[in-house]
């Protein structure tokens, strides 16, 4: 069993083994629940779709659902 040692501010270093197993990289968020009898459940944090608005930046001119449609089909049909 993988063991941590908390440092005096209150950090953790999850052991690789955990990260991998977690799919965890840099940035990842962690969600932890803490249980009546002591113990702690800690799971992956996923981002909501509206959590990830603007991340990637767009400064063209705003595009309609039907430009879109249009180029997810030209996408599709080219190889």
């Amino acid at each position: 069993m993988p063991i941590s040692k908390v440092t005096t501010k209150g950090q953790i270093t999850i052991p690789k083994s955990v990260r991998e197993a977690l799919g965890l990289t840099a940035g990842s968020k962690v969600a932890f629940q803490i249980h009546e009898d002591a113990s702690v459940s800690m799971s992956t944090k996923h981002e909501r779709a509206t959590e990830l608005l603007g991340l990637i930046p767009y400064d063209g001119p705003p595009l309609t659902l039907e430009d879109m449609d249009e180029a997810i089909a030209e996408g599709a049909t080219s190889s």
